[in-house]
């Protein structure tokens, strides 16, 4: 995944924790890391504190990343079938997921996780899909090319 597409995830999480701490000055910043890991970043969080991100097994090979939902202090991967590297990006508080993912063929394509099953979001034409949100409704905000 290129990292140009970290940069809103981190702005994204910095707005957030500014919103909360001007709504109510007590809060807590919790360490996240898939143990086991050498690095985790999380990307989303919804009302219910669900959080998907994503977790690296080798510093040496990034890029081949997996993702993950972290609920109730348990780790799910999340990788659909035939991914390479997998990156949630957002979840809704219906818990819909969506995200990228890099096939064998080094595409990029978007997915929406719901009730554990995959729908790709690659719009007709589309080389590359990065979905980067999803709302109450359902509806997802997708970059591409």
């Amino acid at each position: 995944m290129p990292h140009h597409l970290l940069l809103p995830c981190v702005t994204l999480s910095v707005l957030l924790r500014a919103l909360a701490a001007a709504q109510d000055p007590s809060y807590t910043i919790t360490l996240i890391s898939v143990p086991g890991t050498p690095y985790t970043t999380a990307a989303a969080i919804n009302a219910h504190g669900q959080i998907v991100g994503q977790y690296e097994l080798d510093l040496h090979n990034l890029g081949h990343g997996h993702g993950f939902l972290l609920e109730h202090g348990t780790f799910t991967t999340i990788d659909p079938p035939g991914a390479t590297s997998t990156f949630p990006t957002g979840i809704n508080i219906w818990s819909q997921i969506v995200g990228t993912y890099t096939d064998t063929n080094h595409l990029t394509h978007g997915f929406l996780l719901e009730h554990g099953t995959f729908t790709p979001l690659d719009p007709p034409g589309a080389t590359s899909t990065f979905p980067t949100a999803i709302n109450i409704r359902g509806q997802t905000r997708v970059c591409g090319e």
